[in-house]
C-alpha cells in the first residue's frame, strides 16, 4: 500500500530551494504534489515562517486530510559547534524558547508556571520526533540534535550566550516546536529534518549559507523519496 507523505516547509523561497521543479507554483497553504518512485504519495505544503502560521496553516490542512507521515524541512541557525552549515541534522525534540513569564530580571518558564498541564509528551513542553529516517529507508547517516523553537530569530551575542547556558548545544528555528506538537495532537507520526545555514549569534548575512543549506536538503528529499 502507498503510503500518503506530508512534506512541510516553512517559506516559498525555502520551498523553491528544496523542490526547484515546484517554482512557480508555490503558495503559502496550498498543497502540491510530487512524484515518488518508493511507493510513496508526497504532498508538499508551505505554512509560513514562524509559530503562528505554521499552527494555523498545518491545523486546517490536517482537519481535512490524512497522512501516514509528516516530514518538516527548512534552514535554522546553529549553537552547535560541531554542526555547522551548510551541515543537515534530524531534530529529535524541540521546545519553545522563552515562552513564560518576566519576573523582574529572572525568566519563569512556562512548565513552572503550569502552562503545559494538558501538554500530551512524555516531558512537559518538550515536544518529540515520533519516527526515525532509518524506519523510512534512509540509511545515510546525518547527525542528530535537540531543537528550540523561537520567535525572533538569534542576532546577538548576548541571546546566544543565553540561550546555550539555558540549554545546551542547540539548533534554532522558527517553526520546529510547533510542527511536532501540531503532528501529535493529530497522532500523527513526525519527523523534523534542519540545513545550518548560520552559527546564531550576531547578525551576519554575509556569512550565512542559505543556498548551500537548501542544497543539502534538496539531496536529502531527492535521496528519501526518489
Amino acid at each position: 500500500m502507498r503510503k500518503k507523505v506530508l512534506i512541510i516547509i516553512p517559506t516559498v523561497q525555502e520551498c523553491i530551494g528544496i523542490v526547484p521543479e515546484l517554482k512557480g507554483s508555490v503558495r503559502v497553504g496550498i498543497p502540491m504534489d510530487l512524484k515518488s518512485r518508493k511507493g510513496w504519495d508526497p504532498t508538499v505544503l508551505v505554512t509560513g515562517a514562524g509559530p503562528v502560521f505554521t499552527g494555523i496553516e498545518l491545523s486546517k490542512h490536517l482537519a481535512t486530510n490524512s497522512y501516514d507521515l509528516a516530514i518538516q524541512l527548512g534552514i535554522c541557525g546553529s549553537h552547535t559547534p560541531e554542526i555547522k552549515p551548510p551541515d543537515i541534522a534530524v531534530i529529535e525534540n524541540d521546545r519553545f524558547y522563552r515562552f513564560g513569564a518576566e519576573d523582574a530580571a529572572d525568566f519563569i518558564d512556562g512548565n513552572e508556571l503550569g502552562f503545559y498541564s494538558d501538554q500530551l509528551s512524555g516531558t512537559p513542553g518538550v515536544y518529540n520526533a515520533s519516527i526515525k529516517l532509518a524506519d523510512l529507508g534512509f540509511l545515510d547517516k546525518i547527525s542528530s540534535c535537540r531543537g528550540i523553537t523561537v520567535f525572533t530569530a538569534t542576532g546577538s551575542d548576548t541571546t546566544a550566550a543565553e540561550i546555550k547556558s539555558t540549554f545546551g548545544e542547540v539548533l534554532e528555528s522558527m517553526e520546529g516546536a510547533t510542527f511536532y506538537y501540531t503532528c501529535e495532537r493529530f497522532n500523527l507520526p513526525a519527523v523534523q529534518v534542519r540545513a545550518v545555514s548560520n552559527m546564531a549569534g550576531k547578525r551576519d548575512r554575509d556569512s550565512w549559507n542559505i543556498k548551500e543549506a537548501l542544497t543539502q536538503l534538496e539531496v536529502f528529499l531527492s535521496k528519501l523519496i526518489k
